[in-house]
């Protein structure tokens, strides 16, 4: 499998993978008290708005020709990792 093809599938993966935390964690933050899920709702946003920055440089990855892709995959990845830190913050705020 080429190179491209393999990020192409990990993040495709990992995206699916986050829409499901995405979906427990909006789940969760319903069960909030009223104060709580003012601040989860913001978290989730956060989230929502880096999900979409990540699916459309993953779009780009895909669409990339074969000389164009190697420098795309940097700020799909600089996405990839800002989406995994706003993951992990909002999971453990609504762990509180």
């Amino acid at each position: 499998m080429e190179k491209r093809d393999v990020y192409v599938e990990r993040f495709s993966k990992q995206l699916k993978d986050w829409n499901l935390k995405i979906d427990r964690l909006v789940a969760g933050a319903d069960k909030a008290a009223n104060g709580a899920k003012i601040e989860f709702s913001k978290q989730i946003e956060l989230l929502k708005q880096k999900r979409e920055d990540a699916a459309g440089k993953l779009q780009h990855l895909k669409d990339a020709d074969a000389d164009a892709w190697e420098s795309i995959v940097e700020g799909t990845q600089k996405a990839w990792d800002d989406l995994k830190q706003a993951m992990h913050t909002a999971s453990e705020k609504l762990k509180q």
